[in-house]
């Protein structure tokens, strides 16, 4: 029992002993403002498997759109750029051409097809897939556009095109009246029947698929071609963007130790054989010290500042926080470079900084042709689908949309291409007046018309006679020729058979 009790007096003099060292405590003085947002290791594991965390890459991807000014940027300048001009063409083209060409762009117009694709641009750069489905009937069509590629999603590929799945049990993540409306706007390609079966065999009438000639599956940054999700555009930039948040973060954290400086009183010397040391002084005596040095130290300071009082066999000492390399300047234009070459937007082109023109040109012109490959797709899954909905069947896969896809010209481009057209072949100047903001065709027509027939400007009013200026049927119009038979140059000249050289 005597071995037993000393082993046991033993281990408490053992835990008494780490305990001495380990008791602590955390502050959060300097992390004031520091918001964690994701690490470095949940977006790695993210990345390994894209399509399993397909929903958490795009929340990640809306809450950087909002918070963050690279991302924000990236996704509205693929929105906002494309101009969405366009023709409509055919392949053979009838006596009903006009018509057919006709119904398509009024379809277009009551679609508000510009706002539809920018919609469609937005959300598969966002999310890097979209599946759609073109609704109601041949006169009045609407694309509607699932948002949870968890439910519905692009599953396999029929004669090489995509087919739409829809996953049963989303309907079960809905309450009544919601079910009830998606159900409706479904029908006849889902229906309430098709709900029914599946709660009574989840694991045969789980899945249904929707119609191939009027889904659309538009996917961007894939590798494979039956790889059926795609992958946002911003999560190249993902990494270098936690790394300027660091930045941020030290900085931070250095303001908070400025704002929040902390003043060491040490209580007490052990001078004079330990006479004033701290245990040996008054509670009255240590708390007058405190008071005197607090009063000075707040006397003629509006905030004030913290004091604190230990013993002298203490110490206080907290993290040196330093600016120097980390928080240099050129750290963060090196880190925004890097942020915005992963993102393939440069920053001549977004506030016209290290670069030039010509850089930012060619920056613009590789970013119009990503998004000209968006809109080849939605010119065929989209509006294609949508012109064999609506046209006649002996018209089917006829029609098509083309985009303009290039960067488009100046107002000034345009203005100087229009008016050579109409000097020197005779054109149209009406394109040439529509170009000009603030100008109306009618009223400028009509203006020039009333100058120049009623108010006879032309013959009233004629321009000043330059030295020089005469009329073609006179054989003296012209600079006059001067002869300079005396002058020796004229005459050497002359000799010498003008300009020939001799043989």
């Amino acid at each position: 029992m005597t071995e037993v009790n000393e082993l046991e007096r033993e281990q408490f003099d053992y835990h008494d002993y780490i305990a001495t060292f380990v008791d602590g405590f955390v502050t959060k003085l300097y992390s004031k403002g520091i918001v964690n947002e994701i690490e470095a290791d949940t977006l790695k594991k993210y990345f390994s498997n894209p399509d399993e965390y397909q929903k958490e890459l795009e929340k990640i991807t809306e809450y950087y759109y909002i918070s963050n000014g690279e991302i924000f940027q990236l996704l509205d300048m693929a929105k906002i750029l494309p101009t969405l001009n366009y023709k409509i063409d055919a392949f053979e083209k009838n006596k009903s051409y006009e018509k057919n060409a006709l119904l398509c762009k009024k379809t277009l117009h009551k679609l508000k097809h510009k706002t539809l694709t920018r919609d469609i641009i937005s959300q598969v750069v966002s999310t890097g897939t979209l599946c759609g489905i073109w609704l109601g009937d041949k006169n009045s069509p609407y694309f509607y556009i699932f948002d949870d590629l968890n439910y519905v999603f692009p599953s396999h590929m029929v004669n090489g095109n995509w087919v739409v799945t829809v996953d049963i049990g989303w309907f079960d993540t809905m309450n009544e009246l919601q079910r009830s409306i998606m159900l409706k706007n479904l029908s006849p390609f889902v229906t309430e029947r098709d709900y029914k079966n599946f709660q009574s065999n989840r694991e045969k009438y789980k899945y249904k698929d929707l119609p191939q000639d009027r889904t659309a599956v538009i996917r961007t940054h894939t590798l494979k071609r039956n790889q059926n999700l795609g992958l946002s555009w911003v999560t190249q930039g993902l990494y270098d963007i936690l790394h300027k948040k660091k930045l941020r973060d030290l900085e931070k954290a250095v303001a908070n130790k400025i704002i929040n400086a902390i003043a060491v009183l040490k209580i007490g010397s052990d001078k004079n054989n330990g006479e004033y040391s701290n245990l040996k002084l008054s509670k009255p005596v240590k708390k007058k010290v405190y008071s005197g040095v607090k009063a000075a130290l707040e006397k003629n300071s509006k905030d004030g500042i913290t004091v604190v009082a230990i013993p002298d066999f203490s110490d206080l000492i907290f993290p040196d926080i330093k600016s120097g390399d980390s928080l240099d300047p050129k750290k963060f234009e090196s880190i925004n470079n890097d942020i915005l070459a992963s993102l393939g937007i440069s920053p001549a082109l977004l506030n016209g900084t290290g670069g030039n023109f010509a850089s930012a040109k060619i920056n613009l012109d590789v970013f119009y042709k990503k998004l000209a490959v968006l809109l080849e797709e939605i010119e065929i899954e989209v509006y294609g689908k949508l012109f064999n909905l609506i046209l006649p069947n002996n018209q089917k896969d006829n029609f098509f949309m083309v985009y303009d896809k290039e960067p488009p010209l100046t107002n000034k481009e345009k203005v100087d291409i229009l008016l050579k057209l109409h000097s020197q072949a005779g054109f149209s100047l009406k394109a040439v007046i529509d170009s000009l903001n603030g100008v109306d065709f009618t009223e400028y027509i009509d203006q020039s018309i009333y100058e120049q027939e009623i108010l006879k400007l032309p013959q009233k009013i004629q321009p000043y006679a330059s030295a020089y200026i005469g009329n073609s049927n006179n054989d003296n119009a012209g600079r006059p020729s001067i002869d300079e038979s005396d002058n020796p140059n004229t005459i050497k000249n002359k000799e010498n058979d003008g300009n020939n050289l001799p043989e």
